[in-house]
């Protein structure tokens, strides 16, 4: 299954950090924090689209047009928003944006390991 989401992203919860370097700045772990949480709940969002059979599109796909069409289908994380569609529904250009931003996500995650 495709995926959005870079696991390294939410590979480590920051809560450890606070026993592990309790002189952590809290600016610093407020920031881990916001992104860990952030792509979990992204994460999350996406396994229950893909409960469903659709995908979690990001915004950038979809030309604005199309944005109003889904309005209802809009999942906002955050300040981010998605869109839960199925496969059918989209378009050429539509559908390998996503594979672009899924094949940066996957080549990120390469790069980490090797």
């Amino acid at each position: 299954m495709p995926t959005i989401v870079p696991a390294s992203k939410i590979k480590h919860d920051p809560q450890e950090l606070l026993y592990q370097f309790p002189s952590i700045p809290k600016i610093r772990y407020t920031r881990l924090s916001q992104e860990y949480y952030f792509w979990r709940q992204v994460k999350n969002a996406e396994s229950i689209a893909a409960m469903f059979g659709r995908l979690l599109i990001p915004t950038s796909c979809l030309h604005w047009q199309r944005k109003n069409i889904f309005e209802e289908r809009r999942v906002q994380v955050g300040r981010n928003c998605y869109y839960v569609l199925n496969r059918e529904e989209l378009t050429k250009t539509e559908y390998s944006k996503y594979m672009a931003i899924v094949k940066e996500t996957e080549a990120m995650e390469q790069e980490e390991v090797g």
